[in-house]
């Protein structure tokens, strides 16, 4: 049974007796004990008892408030010993935001996540969503306790900006972005407190930003590259409109840290300069803030680092990611064992998609946070980051390894049913996904699904895409029926929190529709395929590469209807696209390869299927290995094309490799192995008659 300790001002004592009293609800059902120093018995020893409350309790509800933060007595007495306790002994140190205060400047405070979510303070709820808060925070703490004390610190370290960015058919990503480099004596700086846009004023600047980004996105049909670039800020600005109110306080947090950081900086600049970038700070300006700390890295003067660290941060935050990378760059070269500066620098060049840069970055700093010792959970990010970068680069093993490692941390340090061990249990099974590993990716998504579920609810976005990601694992498996719910409620999510005319609705759309086709219901796919076209084109433009999928599942509507013109116009539409863009050998231009060649045979027109086919196996083979799924559609396909050409001796050695590779991958019932055997079984019938 977890032993609560309560740390509050006297101040406070409504909001203590408020909180205690949904507590003292599972105090009587022996769900837990509550400890505060009103039980201290009148001339008790009143410092000792509470030394002794300390060493026994296995929780510390910290109640927030500008009078919790004023108190000598808690800053010099409670505080160090309940975060050494922490350290040492896996105590749970959690803050409750009473009222608003001016935490953020407090450093140990501002890297503990607390309660309620975005630390947004009980003040500003009405009395029933308070009491809503304090009930669930009583369920948190019964329901996520462990039979015996952690052994790993219970302080989560959260990142800048909270941001689960999540593909649309496939991986959640939980970063594990920089903290706030900030004075150890925070009580001697001076912080500008008037950062004050409106949040409409906040969304009408998201809102320009989109429509600016978009036009920019739409216009360029560029290098993959400069595309993940432009997609990666239109994502961000995306997630920040969907999270507008948590979005904005963050947004006006580190505003604050900036002006802080030219605090610190100030020796380093003339007062005129750093008074009028901090002016300008409150008004949402960070220009003047961003050439002031630009200033300092141009005289190469010892805070240059800090001083370009900074500038990265206030860039990130406009969205400027090129802009972000050099200044990161620049922190991170001068002093290379800084946590925060590789993991600034490591995870926004895996934005930008230069993996190897990240990488460079990213192991350095999974190797520092393992010296410093202890099953942290600075490690646990780390460790998510590095293996998401192992997986762009196909070193599957590797991201295996560190993914599984990092949900044991985060399981041990935050418990089984947390949102970030969903998190990372969502990206090893679209690693496994990736693999044709189904039997493995199954139960992994599924679990990641139930968490999410418990822990923010079937309408949120992010148990949506896990949904989508499971339904298209059922859907690969021929698993039809237990898809289609899936595809249908994470779209209704979709709609409800985008609107009907984001992209992730049209590849939504599209996934259903694929599905639709699959099961002959091609009145249905059709509709679907349309509208997801339509709302790409007009997102887009009508020669982006984002439209090709859509455009390869009409196609392919068209061929299995017999619709032979259409679905060739469409088919060489798609191909075209992606051989300007990402060149005639990356292996996503072997999707519409493999789609065409079918066409063709289908029209008798083998010479033309021949050749496309074996680009397409030759493009596989280098770019997934000789052992994925993958190859055995092409292997299947070509096995009927050499049988229709009556060479069966050449149509049944394909055919074995395609079975031989399935084999491995899917059980023996799978519509897809079983489709393969059956060939098999009339090659050889075919070829014992002849």
């Amino acid at each position: 049974m977890d032993s609560i300790f309560i740390s509050y001002s006297h101040q406070d004592e409504k909001w203590k007796d408020r909180i205690q009293s949904h507590l003292t609800v599972l105090e009587k059902n022996d769900k837990l004990t509550i400890w505060d120093d009103r039980q201290i018995a009148l001339g008790g020893d009143w410092l000792n008892n509470i030394e002794q409350s300390l060493e026994k309790a296995t929780i510390a509800l910290l109640l927030v408030s500008r009078h919790f933060l004023n108190s000598d007595f808690i800053r010099n007495k409670e505080i160090p010993e309940l975060l050494q306790r922490s350290e040492q002994d896996g105590l749970k140190v959690i803050p409750v935001m009473l009222t608003p205060c001016s935490w953020q400047q407090v450093t140990w405070l501002s890297k503990i996540q607390g309660y309620p979510k975005d630390n947004k303070p009980l003040s500003g709820l009405t009395e029933h969503q308070i009491d809503e808060a304090l009930a669930a925070l009583g369920n948190r703490l019964v329901e996520t306790q462990p039979s015996t004390p952690s052994s790993t610190a219970a302080a989560v370290y959260t990142p800048i900006t909270p941001s689960h960015n999540v593909s649309s058919t496939s991986n959640i990503n939980a970063n594990d972005n920089a903290q706030p480099i900030v004075a150890n004596d925070s009580a001697n700086i001076t912080v500008n407190n008037n950062q004050g846009i409106s949040l409409e004023e906040y969304e009408a600047g998201l809102l320009r930003q989109e429509k600016r980004l978009r036009e920019e996105f739409r216009n360029n049909t560029g290098s993959p590259t400069e595309l993940k670039r432009l997609k990666a800020q239109l994502d961000a600005v995306s997630d920040n409109l969907l999270n507008l109110q948590s979005s904005y306080e963050e947004s006006q947090k580190l505003l604050q840290e900036a002006d802080q950081a030219l605090e610190i900086l100030k020796n380093e600049l003339p007062v005129a300069q750093v008074k009028k970038a901090q002016a300008l700070l409150a008004k949402n300006d960070t220009g003047a803030a961003k050439e002031a700390f630009n200033d300092i890295v141009e005289k190469g003067s010892p805070s240059m680092a800090l001083a370009a660290y900074e500038s990265g941060r206030l860039e990130e935050n406009d969205i400027n990611y090129d802009n972000a990378m050099k200044q990161y760059s620049i922190a991170v070269t001068l002093e290379d064992s800084n946590p925060d500066y590789l993991s600034a620098a490591g995870t926004m060049a895996r934005t930008l998609g230069d993996y190897s840069t990240s990488r460079k970055w990213l192991e350095i700093l999974l190797k520092l946070r393992e010296q410093a010792g202890g099953k942290t959970i600075d490690i646990a990010y780390a460790q998510h980051d590095l293996a998401w970068v192992y997986e762009d680069m196909g070193e599957y093993k590797k991201a295996e390894t560190l993914y599984k490692r990092s949900i044991f941390i985060k399981e041990s340090s935050m418990g089984k049913n947390h949102p970030e061990v969903a998190t990372t249990l969502n990206n090893l099974a679209g690693l496994y996904q990736t693999q044709g590993e189904y039997l493995k990716a199954e139960p992994t998504f599924q679990r990641a699904l139930d968490i999410t579920e418990k822990s923010i609810g079937k309408e949120n976005t992010d148990f949506a895409r896990t949904l989508n990601n499971l339904a298209l694992l059922h859907k690969d498996q021929g698993y039809y029926e237990k898809a289609q719910p899936l595809f249908q409620h994470s779209l209704k999510v979709f709609e409800k929190s985008f609107g009907k005319e984001h992209p992730d609705i049209a590849v939504a759309l599209s996934n259903l529709a694929q599905l639709y086709c699959e099961q002959d219901k091609y009145e249905k796919a059709e509709s679907l395929f349309k509208r997801s076209l339509k709302i790409s084109e007009k997102y887009f433009n009508k020669d982006h590469l984002e439209i090709t999928k859509t455009l390869n599942g009409l196609a392919g509507l068209y061929h299995n209807q017999g619709k032979y013109i259409k679905a060739e116009s469409l088919f060489q539409r798609s191909l075209k696209i992606y051989e300007s863009s990402l060149g005639k050998e990356h292996h996503y231009v072997t999707v519409t390869l493999n789609n065409l060649a079918w066409l063709y045979q289908n029209q008798g027109k083998y010479e033309k299927s021949e050749q496309l086919f074996q680009r397409c196996l030759q493009t596989k083979e280098k770019s997934l290995g000789k052992e994925h799924p993958s190859l055995a559609v092409t292997l299947n396909n070509l096995a009927l094309l050499y049988d229709k050409q009556g060479k069966l001796e050449l149509s049944l050695v394909y055919i074995k490799r395609a079975i031989t590779i399935l084999g491995k991958k899917l059980p023996v019932t799978h519509p897809h192995l079983m489709h393969s055997n059956q060939t098999l079984k009339f090659l050889q019938a075919k070829l014992a008659i002849k």
